[in-house]
């Protein structure tokens, strides 16, 4: 399990806090693209949250060309990941400054061989 606490200190060491989040960001969505990950963190309102998501390509809804918010909050260079939500069936995001932990649960990279 990646535990945020230690990456807390290196952000409390810049002047630039978005710019040390960078690397959590990445390796986040490192796990997410790999399978089903719960993740938990604080929400805005101060409850806490865990929640089964991906970024797991064949897991994701197909496209909508209405709904724009998912490829907004991707391209979005702010404190918020765009997640699917796999229990409530849609698009959720959080805030890398609220993240508290991530637990692989199911990876599907190994599930799609034939042993």
């Amino acid at each position: 399990m990646l535990e945020c606490d230690q990456l807390v200190i290196e952000v409390k060491m810049t002047n630039d806090p978005m710019m040390e989040l960078e690397p959590l960001r990445k390796e986040l969505i490192e796990y997410l693209r790999g399978g089903v990950c719960e993740v938990t963190f604080n929400k805005v309102n101060g409850e806490r949250r865990v929640m089964p998501c991906t970024l797991k390509a064949d897991l994701l809804p197909a496209p909508d060309q209405k709904d724009l918010t998912f490829e907004t909050l991707k391209e979005s260079k702010s404190d918020a990941i765009s997640v699917w939500c796999t229990d409530a069936n849609g698009w959720r995001s959080f805030k890398l400054s609220n993240f508290i932990s991530i637990n692989p649960l199911y990876d599907y990279q190994n599930l799609d061989s034939d042993t």
